[in-house]
This record gives structure tokens, sequence and C-alpha cells, in this order.
């Protein structure tokens, strides 16, 4: 968001607009951007860039070349999607580390890998039983997000990249295509 100052003489780094003379003298507004203000302009043009190949890759055409084709696209996209994430708290990793922390100062990692990913299974269990009828029911988001709660702790706790370990293995899903399965 841009500060205005007001400025009736000197110098000044930024941008400096004339608006004209007031009581005879001159005054100028300064359009002060600060580092942050620039680097979000850079970041919301980078994610336009982002989400237009993204839509192009949505719309790619599927043969036998497509996974070879798309592996380099793919590539640029997620460098892209990781410099955007540098300026962004909206990522997988930032959540993680989020929750480890929370997780960290309630005192419950005292437990072993096998007991995180039991309570990862009770989650599951937990959603499972908000399904129970003809549609999910209002708390059934409720349980997905506790499930990659969980999920996120854990691998931020094993010192997993998880956003980059997910990014890889939607490629490799999609390099692999069905795999003889019938879609």
């Amino acid at each position: 968001m841009r500060n205005k100052k007001e400025f009736k003489t000197g110098t000044h780094d930024n941008k400096c607009l004339l608006n004209g003379a007031v009581g005879g003298q001159v005054k100028s507004t300064v359009i002060f951007e600060s580092n942050e203000e620039i680097e979000m302009k850079e970041l919301l043009a980078l994610r336009e860039v982002y989400e237009t190949g993204l839509a192009l890759r949505l719309t790619a055409p599927v043969d036998d070349d497509f996974p070879k084709m798309m592996h380099n696209f793919d590539s640029a996209l997620r460098h892209a999607e990781l410099s955007i994430n540098t300026f962004s708290q909206n990522n997988l990793n930032w959540l993680a580390s989020r929750q480890y922390e929370w997780v960290q100062r309630m005192g419950w990692h005292n437990k072993s890998v096998l007991e995180a990913l039991a309570l990862i299974a009770s989650e599951v269990g937990e959603a499972v039983n908000e399904c129970r009828g003809d549609e999910p029911s209002e708390k059934f988001g409720e349980e997905l997000a506790d499930i990659i709660l969980r999920t996120l702790d854990l691998a931020m706790w094993q010192g997993l990249d998880i956003e980059k370990l997910i990014a890889d293995k939607m490629t490799k899903n999609e390099i692999n295509g069905t795999r003889g399965r019938k879609i």
C-alpha cells in the first residue's frame, strides 16, 4: 500500500510528482514505496505469470509425448512457485513450521514417529465418521484439515521439505500416467 507524504522542499530518492502551487509555494507529493511494497508488486506480477502458466498447463492436450513434454514446463512452474512463496506465508512449509511450533509449545512432541502416524490415522477415522449418511457433515472439512496439520507437523519434525516432496510426487505421478489402470 502506498504512503503519501508531503514535502515542501528538499529531494527524495523515490518517485516525486509535482501537484502544483499552494499559496505561492510549490508543494510536491512524494509517493514513497518501501522495498516491501516493490517486492509485493513483483510478487503479484510473478503470480499473474504463474497463474497464466498453470492455466496453459491445465489445457495442454494429453498424448503419448505429454509427460516428457510437460516435465520442463512443470519444473519451471515449480521454480516460479518457490519464488512466489519466498515472499508469502501461504505455503506448506510455512504452515508446517507454524504447526510444529504450536505442537512444541503444547509439549506434544513426546511420541514416536509410529505414534504420530497412528494419530494421523485417527484423524482419518474422524473424517470417515463425518461421512456417515448421504453427504459429509459440516465438520468434514475440519477433520481433513486435522489430517493435513498432523501430517505437516510430522514432516517438519522429521526435517522434510513437504512442499518440494509433494510437488515432486505430483510430477512423478503425472510422468508415470495411469500405468495400465483404467480411467
